[in-house]
């Protein structure tokens, strides 16, 4: 195909200026993240998986051109695990390393003791997976990510253990809080315990998971979940052994990238890092992730809770891949995205 000299030149021109634009965002001063994980100790194993959600949702933010035409750095530490450990760290992020956003590290106990370092700069913080930790600061700058929220995260986060207790035939009369080895004959056994949804433990545990009820944040199944989160899961799951975290990636991996979604969203709508500027319009959006669209309350959590209650049923073995099966983790609750009965009463010698 012939092309006019004139055509030819007005290509050359375009095809120049898309090369000096993709060299001047390359050149752009990057807007870094910075936050403690846990890469070692006892949250390592939900730390490394969470870790690695947040790289991917970076790879994806930079490939089409950054934010504000900048690309996103990750400046991350171990916190070991260890709380102790976490205000140094937060103070040489924000002192030192100088990072334009501040982000927290998995779990609550990691959350709190930022929170005093953030506050004394007056930064934003976006956290991941703290259970109501503002309660108790009640700071305006502070965002949540965590589906247990609504006015009583606390409440929340147990609710749907209850409500499915209640909704039995015959009702439970008695409620036993165990905290140490003892003959209990439980009718529903289960509540807030951490850990189940992690793939490691599921398939060490294996067929003594069943029948117990758990709360849950997010599953491949469950109606609220979106065909970007389902993509999302399938592009972890190829990196997920090689980094050796959690292999189906379920409980947490999908919240660290919607995390980056919420830094990425807040900062185009504020059109900066100016962490005033962010706060104010984090107030106001909704914000579309791949866990669902959400706003925060002046909590900073969210303004509805997303936790769901479920049963394993019919777990053979310890093989990892009938946890991609509906039918191993059946949601009881809440009833809109129920799909499953519940195996009732409790029965552990099956």
């Amino acid at each position: 195909m012939r092309i006019k000299r004139r055509t030819f030149n007005q290509l050359a021109v375009a095809g120049a200026a898309t090369g000096f634009a993709g060299a001047a965002n390359a050149q752009a001063k990057p807007i870094t993240v910075g936050f403690g994980m846990a890469l070692t100790g006892g949250l390592a194993p939900n730390g490394k998986a969470a870790l690695l959600a947040m790289q991917i949702a970076t790879e994806e933010i930079n490939a089409k051109g950054g934010i504000l035409g900048r690309p996103v750095k990750l400046v991350y530490y171990d916190d070991q695990s260890n709380p102790s450990t976490v205000p140094g760290l937060y103070t040489k992020l924000m002192d030192v390393d100088k990072v334009d956003i501040v982000v927290s590290g998995y779990a609550t106990n990691m959350i709190a003791p930022a929170m005093p370092v953030v506050m004394q700069k007056d930064r934003t913080f976006f956290a991941l997976f703290g259970l109501d930790v503002n309660s108790e600061f009640k700071y305006n700058r502070y965002f949540s990510i965590q589906p247990a929220g609504g006015p009583k995260p606390k409440e929340a986060f147990a609710e749907g253990f209850f409500e499915v207790a209640m909704a039995q035939n015959p009702k439970p009369a008695t409620l036993a809080m165990i905290g140490a080895d003892a003959e209990f004959k439980p009718k529903i056994y289960g509540g807030g315990m951490v850990g189940l949804q992690a793939t490691a433990i599921k398939t060490q545990l294996g067929p003594l998971l069943n029948d117990i009820v758990v709360y849950d944040f997010w599953l491949p199944w469950a109606g609220f979940a979106t065909d970007a989160g389902r993509e999302f899961v399938k592009k972890y799951q190829t990196k997920s052994a090689e980094a050796g975290v959690d292999l189906l990636g379920y409980y947490l991996p999908p919240f660290g990238y919607a995390l980056m979604q919420v830094v990425d969203q807040a900062v185009t709508g504020a059109g900066s890092t100016d962490d005033a500027k962010l706060a104010d319009f984090m107030r106001k959006a909704t914000f579309k992730t791949i866990v669902g669209d959400f706003k925060f309350n002046a909590g900073g959590e969210w303004e509805t809770a997303q936790v769901m209650a479920v049963q394993f049923q019919g777990v053979q073995g310890n093989g990892v891949e009938q946890f991609t099966n509906p039918k191993t983790e059946v949601i009881l609750w809440p009833t809109k995205y129920k799909t499953g009965d519940i195996v009732y009463p409790y029965n552990p010698k099956k």
